[in-house]
This record gives structure tokens, C-alpha cells and sequence, in this order.
């Protein structure tokens, strides 16, 4: 009677799910409603593991959201795997989940009927999460082929680990993905732009995708949007598509406005379009800005500005610049 009771309740619980508005989800809050939906689907037709897999990808897509580990406990219980279910019923419990004196009874009857036994993760996962932790401590946080950290993150995920923990390696994770991402926009001391060829700008931009994938917080969704502006101007600009490149190198350059070497690149990219004029104007705003405080770049300025104005049939102006650099 018991046992009846109780499935009677968890079905009602589980028939019902109340996503966010569509426009207002992210991607992994979307991947987290649909795997919830489909673990509801398989828990309420009796399909305990498809339900288990289920709530784990919920919860590796939202470790902060208490629902599919409830879910998940429940699955487990009907499984026959108590203790796994004493030990999700704890995560649930631990975030402040709402009903959680429902959850603290059937937790009771989990724990009963685990008696002796007690949850233990596999061992795979217990190393996968040691090598996570050691790469984001010291390694590298993306590498080609998908390595690094990102890699590391990956096979975590393939041990279905699914715990709140999981929140705090997405958070640092994305932090450092996006401190590698910077690192590598760094002129060195003799440069003025970094020097990143096409397959360097095209790591870049599978750096900000894997952030992408694990990120949720609105700030840093807004970093990383802003960031790929510089990519695409980049690659455009190395494509020769120069017209496009300008249009990108100018959002890029207002919308990160610490990174003042997207300048250069607009500046460039107007010259390949052979928009002079705008070019022109550009370097006569760099110049301002500068006021006086780097001669390297407003040397800079002037040959550029000196190549314009050859280009335009403007040779005096043009070698009174010169000689001015030379000087």
C-alpha cells in the first residue's frame, strides 16, 4: 500500500514541467528542459534507466536547478538502486528544493531499504574529475582537437557525473577559457596588433563556442558575444573580404573597447576596401587618442597614413611623412 502511494505521487509530480520562455533560456537551460522532459516521459512510463541517463544530462546542462536530481533520486529508487537514490536526494535536499519534507520521507524509506550499503562514484569518475581539476589548476584550457581542460570537462561528463560540484568546474572552466582567449589577443612589446594566422584566429573562435556551451550567466554570455566580433573581423580581414572585415573591425572596436588594437585592424580592413577616405579619418582619431603619449604608434599612424596618401596620388604629403618618421 506503501509503495502504491508513493508512485501514485511521484507520477503526479512528474507529469508537469514549466520552462522559461523561450527567448529567455539559454542553450544549456534549453538542453536542461528537454532532457528533463524526456526523463518525465521515460520515469512515467516505467523506464527507469532511460529515465537515470535522462536527468543526468539535465543536470550536467543545469547543476544549479534542483528538479532532476529529485527526478533522478526517484528513478533510482524504482530502479532498485537505493543508495544512489539516498545520495541524490541529499543533492536535492542541500540545494532547497520545495517540497522538502515529501522528500525527506521518501529519502527515509531509500535509506531503509540501502541498509548497509552506500553510494560510491566509479572509479573512472574519480580519476576524470582529478585530471579536470589538475588542468585547471596548471594545463591549458582548450587545445586543437578539443584538449585541454575542455577535453578533460568532456570525459567527466561521459562518467555521468552529475552533482552540484559540476557548477563550480563550469565557473572556472569558462573563466579560464576566456583568460586563455585573452591572453592570446597580447601584442608582444614590438607589435602592434597580436599576430594570430587563420588556423590561431579559428582556435580563438572554437574557445569562445566550448564557453559558450558551459556558460549561463548573462555578463559573461555578453563577453564572449562581444569577443567573437573581433574574431569574425579578424578572419575576415585574413580572407581578403575587406568590405565585410571594416563593417566587423568597427563593431568590434565599439563594443570592446579594451582591446585597442581592433583599431589597427578596422583601419586595414577600410585600406583593403580601398575606402581612403574613411581610413584617413580613422587614423587622424588614433592619432588623437594617442596625444602624444607612444610615439612607436603614431610612427605608426604616419606611414600608414603615408601609404594612403601614395595610394592616392599624394607623394609630396606622403615623403614629408616619411622623413618625419625617419627623423
Amino acid at each position: 500500500m506503501r509503495r502504491w502511494i508513493t508512485t501514485c505521487a511521484l507520477a503526479l509530480i512528474l507529469v508537469g514541467l514549466s520552462p522559461l520562455p523561450v527567448a529567455a533560456q539559454t542553450a544549456s537551460e534549453r538542453q536542461h528542459a528537454a532532457a528533463l522532459k524526456r526523463g518525465n516521459a521515460a520515469y512515467n512510463g516505467g523506464d527507469y534507466k532511460s529515465a537515470t541517463a535522462a536527468y543526468v544530462l539535465a543536470i550536467q546542462a543545469a547543476p544549479d536547478k534542483d528538479v532532476a536530481y529529485r527526478n533522478l533520486a526517484r528513478a533510482f529508487f524504482w530502479d532498485g538502486d537505493y543508495p544512489a537514490a539516498v545520495e541524490y536526494y541529499d543533492y536535492y535536499l542541500r540545494l532547497g528544493g520545495a517540497d522538502q519534507e515529501k522528500v525527506k520521507s521518501e529519502r527515509r524509506l531509500a535509506a531503509d531499504r540501502a541498509g548497509e550499503r552506500v553510494f560510491t562514484p566509479p572509479e573512472a569518475q574519480a580519476l576524470a574529475l582529478a585530471a579536470l581539476e589538475s588542468e585547471l589548476e596548471s594545463g591549458r584550457a582548450y587545445t586543437a582537437g578539443g584538449g585541454g581542460a575542455w577535453g578533460r570537462y568532456e570525459t567527466l561528463l561521459r562518467t555521468k557525473y552529475a552533482e552540484p560540484h559540476l557548477s563550480k568546474l563550469r565557473a572556472r572552466l569558462t573563466r579560464r577559457l576566456l583568460d586563455e582567449f585573452d591572453a592570446h589577443l597580447i601584442p608582444k612589446s614590438n607589435q602592434i596588433t597580436p599576430r594570430l594566422d587563420l588556423d590561431g584566429w579559428q582556435l580563438q573562435s572554437e574557445r569562445l563556442a566550448v564557453a559558450g556551451n558551459v556558460v549561463d550567466d548573462p555578463g559573461m554570455l555578453d563577453v564572449l558575444k562581444r569577443r567573437s566580433t573581433v574574431v569574425e573581423a579578424a578572419v575576415a580581414m585574413l580572407t581578403s573580404r575587406y568590405a565585410s572585415a571594416a563593417d566587423l573591425a568597427k563593431l568590434a572596436r565599439e563594443s570592446n573597447p579594451d582591446l585597442g588594437f581592433v583599431a589597427w585592424f578596422e583601419v586595414s580592413s577600410l585600406v583593403g576596401a580601398e575606402r581612403y577616405d574613411d581610413a584617413l579619418a580613422r587614423l587622424t582619431d588614433l592619432a588623437a587618442e594617442l596625444g602624444g603619449r607612444d610615439e612607436a604608434r603614431l610612427d605608426y599612424v604616419r606611414v600608414l597614413r603615408a601609404v594612403i596618401l601614395q595610394r592616392l596620388g599624394r607623394d609630396a604629403e606622403a615623403a614629408a611623412l616619411y622623413l618625419e618618421v625617419l627623423r
